[in-house]
């Protein structure tokens, strides 16, 4: 899946399609990751958005099939769990 930045993203869709680009190489097909995990530690931690709202925006780009994952529920200390999903 080519993931594409487009004329109307915000700032945020943009980072983190950007971040989420560069982390696919190390994500594993069929797996269940973490925002956090999918992003990269680094990337969570030096963040200077609130981490609600780059959660808010990766799901919506999931939701909208911008990004291969498909959500699929909470864990056990409420984060958001997505599945790595690509598409060749």
């Amino acid at each position: 899946m080519k993931i594409k930045i487009s004329n109307s993203d915000s700032a945020l869709q943009r980072k983190i399609i950007k971040q989420t680009s560069k982390r696919l190489q190390y994500l594993t097909s069929g797996t269940v990751y973490t925002v956090a995990a999918i992003l990269g530690e680094k990337f969570w931690e030096d963040d200077n958005e609130a981490h609600r709202s780059v959660g808010i925006c990766f799901s919506s780009l999931v939701s909208t099939k911008r990004l291969p994952f498909i959500q699929i529920g909470w864990n056990d200390v409420r984060h958001n769990e997505y599945l790595f999903t690509p598409k060749e």
